[in-house]
């Protein structure tokens, strides 16, 4: 959820970092509205917004391995407060 959370927010980011330097930068609420004026213009927004913010398979491997490792991580935890992980 934190991955697709935070997905508007690098989208800004990275649009920030395409501007040109000698070009003024645009602010991270402008580039955010401008998204979501394109976004409700599109016949199948969610599709559009997805593709847009890079949202897909990458991001449910990542999502799903980082899950996983977080319960590993819980589970030695709990093994070695036990005394059984030494």
């Amino acid at each position: 959820m934190a991955t697709v959370g935070s997905s508007p927010f690098n989208y800004a980011r990275n649009m920030q970092y395409a501007t040109e330097h000698n070009q003024p930068g645009r602010s991270t609420p402008k580039i955010l509205g401008r998204l979501l004026t394109e976004t409700s213009q599109q016949p199948r927004p969610l599709v559009y917004l997805s593709q847009r913010l890079c949202v897909g398979w990458g991001t449910l491997r990542v999502a799903t391995g980082m899950a996983m490792a977080a319960q590993l991580y819980d589970r030695c935890q709990g093994y070695r407060a036990q005394g059984t992980l030494e």
